[in-house]
């Protein structure tokens, strides 16, 4: 999904609003090497801290110890971190600005502690790795961009500044659709593997406040989701350039949106709670699909 969201970023959401892109196909793939690889070492760091917790949530799901040595994990977690930091860095350095070379040591070093320490503390570790799922949309957003514009006349001037107002909101939705998304299926993931944390001493939303409040919450955030979506599209519907994208979201986003609260309302088993989890994937490959409508 991350690799789908940043080609989509790319070819489709920004040339709707730039004559043309910072970055090289070279350097693009580039972007993409360091955050894939850093992000798939955030996945193997947390297979081997929660070894013994999966064991517990997700039996046939656990490879470490099983399929991959933890031996051999932390030698695969050191190389694709490392990696992911050197290509971040090369291209930071090759576009002229070294600084951004902190988005990738600081999204590595967060992923290690989000694993470590922060996903055990209340509701810390969810939005944590919230915000870091939506970071690669700002990043794409940021090195595209990074150039500012020249502009011949006063009219080029007003011109860009009118179209760089609708990418700041256009990158903005996609954000908060990603970090919004992305809360909900993690409170609802800790639901799921509440035994399992509560086996390792986590301090997960359920475990603290119980299983109803926490699906209460989950409650709260979706119906606020809906609500978003349904205002956001309804500013679509009524600008035509956002037309189709209005009536998008309204039928691939909104009535999905409606029944997932409607089975979360009722949701009292684990399996239930599993469905739902997988059932916001497909919500959230459907909201990164919505950006091919800027291509077309």
């Amino acid at each position: 999904m991350i690799l789908l969201t940043m080609c989509l970023i790319r070819y489709a959401v920004l040339p709707f609003f730039l004559k043309e892109t910072e970055l090289s196909i070279t350097w693009f793939v580039y972007l993409i090497l360091a955050v894939i690889c850093i992000t798939a070492g955030g996945y193997v760091i947390n297979d081997i801290l929660d070894v013994e917790a999966d064991k517990i949530n997700k039996p046939n799901k656990v490879y470490i110890e099983r399929s991959v040595s933890q031996k051999r994990a932390k030698l695969y977690y050191i190389l694709l971190t490392g990696l992911g930091m050197a290509f971040g860095t090369y291209l930071s350095f090759m576009v002229g600005n070294v600084v951004l070379s902190l988005f990738f040591s600081i999204t590595a070093m967060l992923l290690f502690l989000y694993t470590r320490f922060f996903k055990r503390i209340l509701l810390l570790g969810n939005i944590l790795i919230s915000v870091l799922v939506s970071l690669p949309i700002f990043m794409m957003y940021i090195f595209e961009t990074i150039e500012t514009p020249q502009y011949a006349n006063f009219f080029e001037l007003l011109g860009g500044i009118f179209s760089s107002i609708g990418m700041y909101v256009t990158v903005l939705y996609y954000m908060f659709f990603s970090f919004l998304s992305t809360l909900i299926r993690e409170l609802i993931k800790d639901i799921e593997d509440i035994n399992g944390d509560h086996q390792m001493k986590m301090k997960t939303l359920p475990i603290v406040f119980g299983i109803r409040r926490a699906r209460n919450l989950t409650i709260t955030l979706s119906i606020t989701f809906i609500m978003s979506l349904i205002l956001i599209s309804q500013v679509f519907v009524g600008n035509t350039d956002f037309f189709v994208l209005g009536i998008y979201n309204y039928v691939f986003l909104v009535l999905p949106l409606l029944y997932f609260m409607y089975v979360l309302w009722n949701a009292k088993t684990p399996k239930q709670f599993s469905f739902l989890s997988n059932y916001m994937k497909w919500i959230m490959l459907f909201g990164i699909l919505s950006m091919l409508i800027f291509k077309f």
